[in-house]
């Protein structure tokens, strides 16, 4: 967030993009420029600077679009105030002396991503390719060492990284910056650890013949990751694949893209060029390519058992190893003697953590007969209590659903439920 540029004007920060001026020409202009710019805006000026720019968005937006004002993004414990635009204009120019609101223009796109063609890929790939002999060729305590550089990047960017992944996603930022963001950086440090105590083996056979295994790195893998954790799930598959010497063409889900761009911004200050590429778009036309490309010597991908089937079998076809960690259906199962508080206590956890959008959620609940009223009771009363709001609240414990289809799916469910 910035409060304006080197001329002093008020300035808005286009999530993701960078800085970008409002132009300081006359109303007609403003106003053109303000109605082509469909990307969530966050406004950060004091009032007197900021009042043409805010009458001029009341004028291209209309009075009655929804805002949020909040304080500085950095303050995520304050409360955050749902009003109009209109409303906001008003507020601006009677209050916030000091210029401490962060105007939120929701319900806009956040971003436009390319969805990756075939030609994208290839140039991907060739990278990756071109970048694999410097990087095998570096000794486990170089590797090591940008590893760790990366986990220091990632923790000195926290407070950005859960913003963008809170508002690409729609988790909570308590989740975000108390689970999401730390472990992607302790994934870098934890393969920077590995590979510095990894080992291989001598074994004599007999007096004559000695045995030696050498790890390796493999090449270039092919990498697809699901949207329910989008930057952890980037950690978990890119810092493994660059402790092992390889290289490797990573693919976000077309849903939530932005964080892993994020984290190859921050890649970018460290590693070579071509050692990790990132391409986004849709499964059946970017993610199918990758499957298809003959120029990787591995994949690995999170998510639908369904789409794993694909994965494995584009693998097998050409004699390479593939990663699969694909979806479940994982079940609570309480008994009689059971603590309940802490069965209670897990039953949400298992269901609501990251809106109950994890492969292993607990999502049946096996209750025995003779604690089955009781059980049902207490959880009935523990859920009404969970906070259900604004995911960029640090007080809300449930957020958004990734899409309206989901959302839809799951108020079906209700729905049979309750019939």
């Amino acid at each position: 967030v910035t409060r304006g540029g080197a001329s002093g004007q008020p300035t808005a920060r286009f999530v993701f993009e960078g800085f970008l001026p409002v132009p300081k020409r006359d109303r007609r202009e403003r106003l053109a420029f303000l109605q082509n710019e469909t990307r969530t805006m966050i406004f950060y000026e004091a009032p007197h600077k900021l009042r043409g720019t805010l009458d001029d968005l009341a004028a291209a937006f209309g009075a009655d679009r929804s805002v949020s004002l909040c304080r500085e993004l950095t303050k995520l414990h304050e409360e955050i105030k749902k009003t109009t635009l209109g409303e906001a204009v008003a507020f601006y120019k009677d209050n916030d002396p000091r210029g401490e609101y962060v105007l939120v223009l929701a319900g806009a796109d956040l971003a436009a991503v390319e969805q990756a063609a075939a030609p994208t890929l290839e140039e991907a790939v060739a990278a990756a390719r071109a970048a694999f002999p410097a990087w095998a060729a570096k000794s486990p305590q170089e590797r090591a060492a940008l590893l760790l550089k990366v986990a220091d990047l990632i923790d000195e960017n926290a407070a950005r990284l859960a913003m963008v992944e809170t508002l690409d996603n729609g988790k909570p930022i308590r989740e975000t910056t108390l689970v999401d963001v730390p472990l992607s950086s302790d994934h870098f440090r934890y393969f920077a650890g590995c590979l510095r105590a990894e080992e291989g083996s001598a074994v004599m056979i007999d007096e004559n013949t000695m045995s030696i295994v050498l790890h390796e790195p493999i090449g270039v893998v092919g990498q697809i990751i699901p949207w329910n954790f989008p930057l952890l799930m980037g950690a978990w598959k890119i810092a493994p694949a660059l402790a092992a010497g390889n290289t490797l063409v990573i693919k976000s889900s077309s849903t939530t893209p932005l964080s892993l761009f994020e984290l190859g911004k921050l890649l970018n200050q460290v590693l070579p060029a071509g050692v990790v590429n990132i391409v986004s778009g849709r499964g059946a036309r970017t993610g199918q390519a990758m499957l298809d490309h003959p120029g990787f010597d591995k994949l690995a991908f999170t998510g639908s058992t369904e789409v794993g089937y694909s994965v494995a079998e584009a693998a097998a076809k050409r004699l390479i190893p593939s990663t699969l960690e694909l979806g479940g259906k994982s079940a609570n199962i309480i008994f009689d003697d059971a603590q309940l508080d802490k069965a209670i206590e897990g039953a949400q956890i298992g269901i609501l953590f990251n809106q109950g959008q994890v492969c292993c959620a607990g999502s049946r609940i096996f209750v025995q007969e003779g604690i089955y009223d009781k059980f049902v009771g207490e959880l009935t009363e523990a859920f009404k209590k969970i906070k259900v709001g604004d995911p960029t609240d640090m007080s809300t414990q449930m957020g958004a659903q990734i899409n309206e289809r989901q959302l839809s799916k799951i108020l079906g469910c209700v729905e049979e439920g309750v019939s």
